[in-house]
């Protein structure tokens, strides 16, 4: 997806992002004049992002982060599984499971393009492939199987699985960070406080777990769920149309 040129002053950010970003006072003829045509799929250089479109980058990969995470639609599972846990202890058991998961996400962020490598694997079919496990995801939390309710809570701590994972670190958002981190590996750094912003984010959300069912109700929650949802699928769609516009390039 290419934004429009020095008519809205935005710059085409989806060779890092699969959306736009808005970058208020770089020009469109800038681009043109060190050689980079915004209509095809090369990446600009980085001295030529204005400064002020390191935070819209951010902010934007923040919020894909976030929705792909989907805290929200973890409560009610958090809750089931966390049950039999003391009511004192849940807090630490999330926060626990919650760095487990930022530990793991991290290694995808560091060391996926290497395993990408190893495995020969392209960045338009990893592409195509997130697009179609998030729009996968993003229907299922529009349209919720009714026979799954909240999942019964194990006798002690659950520890890993599957509250770290997959739930928090599911295979959805191990294919985003990796496509992030393969598309602009000297953005890196971009991509890392994107992510902490959406961890810290959903962190705060599932330490609020209790105070959420009883503020929104079962209602309130799949509500705000599916609207996430929502959401999600144009994001996997234009994932997806991403991967398949750049093997048409190459193949052309």
């Amino acid at each position: 997806m290419f934004c429009q040129p020095c008519t809205t002053g935005a710059v085409p950010a989806s060779t890092v992002f699969p959306f736009c970003v808005s970058v208020p006072v770089c020009h469109y003829p800038f681009f043109r004049a060190n050689g980079y045509n915004p209509w095809r799929g090369k990446p600009p250089n980085r001295a030529g992002l204005c400064p002020s479109g390191d935070a819209m980058s951010i902010l934007s990969a923040a919020m894909t982060l976030f929705l792909v995470m989907d805290p929200v639609g973890n409560v009610p599972m958090f809750a089931g599984l966390l049950k039999n846990v003391e009511r004192r202890r849940w807090s630490w058991v999330i926060f626990r499971e919650n760095v487990i998961a930022l530990v793991t996400m991290l290694s995808f962020l560091f060391l996926g393009p290497t395993l990408m490598g190893l495995l020969h694997i392209e960045e338009p079919a990893l592409n195509v492939a997130g697009g179609i496990v998030l729009l996968i995801i993003a229907l299922r939390m529009i349209f919720p199987r009714r026979d799954l309710g909240a999942p019964e809570g194990d006798e002690g701590e659950p520890l890993i699985v599957p509250l770290a994972i997959p739930l928090i670190a599911g295979p959805s958002i191990m294919a985003v960070i990796m496509l992030m981190a393969t598309r602009a590996p000297e953005q890196r750094m971009l991509c890392l406080g994107a992510l902490l912003l959406a961890w810290a984010a959903g962190l705060l959300i599932l330490l609020s777990a209790g105070r959420l069912q009883r503020l929104l109700g079962r209602r309130g929650l799949i509500a705000t769920e599916r609207l996430m949802g929502m959401i999600l699928v144009v994001v996997a769609v234009q994932m997806a149309m991403s991967g398949i516009e750049r093997f048409l390039n190459h193949v052309h």
